[in-house]
């Protein structure tokens, strides 16, 4: 019996090590989700294989400009086999009349082999295009710097959405905690009516009122626990992780930066700043290239 108990206390060991979720979750704070979002959000990855793309694009508009080499080489072998066929030869001449006499003899073809060889080695090099390489360039360049400013703008937003479902998930945890306080508080309420009544302090009606309160209470604190299950779920997924991933908050303190400057300033800083509107901008500049390159 002691052996079994052992086995029981090591498998659930092994079990509780095995599966992280089991295990005692570590808080995280807001900086920390910002960090974990910016490595493993996919909206972020697919941001950055787009700055990517987009390097590729520029050393292919480069490439246009650039001399270019190819070269082919082939060799071949012809081989005939030896042949038999008959044909009318000339074996006598007569020496007065100059008379042919002709006779068909069978006649032998022998065999032979040959051997072809070719290599050759072409530059080619484009001297003038009416400037459609320099505009592809241009293209790509301004493409590239398109791209990456949406991957800024994609991080910013990541950011953003981390930061409000953070506090989302902070709110909707501090109210569970108010709302299952409420349940504590007033189950105590009822159970105090409940034996003033019996004693007949007080009617039966204030029973059902303080039962109905309680059962309020407990559901409010059910709904509660649901928005706090689907605000972790809301904050898993910009993490870039499986919704059901276990997930505690820290209680420490979150500093903010004070903006300080009118609605003006803030306008003007978003227009001067704002990485949505640059990539917009350098997004046209790519299509005006375009155009050109189309145009020639």
């Amino acid at each position: 019996m002691k052996r079994f108990w052992s086995g029981v206390f090591a498998f659930f060991l092994l079990f509780g090590m095995t599966f992280p979720g089991l295990s005692q979750t570590k808080s995280l704070n807001l900086g920390q989700c910002i960090k974990i979002a910016l490595q493993a959000n996919p909206q972020v990855k697919n941001a950055y294989r787009q700055i990517n793309l987009a390097e590729g694009g520029i050393t292919s508009a480069r490439a246009t400009i650039l001399p270019s080499i190819s070269g082919n080489a082939s060799s071949a072998r012809a081989i005939q086999a030896p042949s038999t066929f008959v044909q009318d030869v000339p074996i006598y001449i007569n020496p007065i009349t100059k008379k042919v006499t002709y006779a068909q003899r069978e006649i032998i073809r022998g065999g032979y082999a040959r051997n072809a060889h070719n290599l050759g080695v072409y530059l080619n090099q484009t001297i003038f295009d009416g400037g459609k390489w320099w505009n592809r360039i241009r293209e790509a360049n301004a493409n590239y710097r398109s791209v990456e400013w949406k991957y800024k703008a994609t991080r910013q937003n990541i950011i953003l959405q981390v930061t409000q479902r953070f506090f989302e998930l902070l709110k909707a945890s501090q109210l569970l905690e108010v709302y299952e306080q409420s349940v504590k508080s007033t189950g105590e309420q009822y159970r105090k009516t409940q034996s003033m009544y019996e004693v007949g302090a007080v009617a039966q009606v204030d029973v059902y009122r303080a039962k109905v309160n309680l059962g309020q209470a407990k559901m409010n604190a059910i709904m509660q626990r649901n928005k706090v299950l689907i605000a972790k779920s809301n904050l898993n997924v910009t993490l870039g992780r499986n919704p059901g991933t276990p997930i505690e908050l820290s209680n420490e303190k979150v500093g903010m930066e004070e903006f300080k400057g009118t609605a003006e300033d803030a306008k003007r800083q978003a227009f001067q700043m704002n990485a949505n509107l640059k990539s917009f901008k350098e997004q046209i500049s790519s299509y005006r290239y375009a155009i050109k390159v189309a145009k020639g």
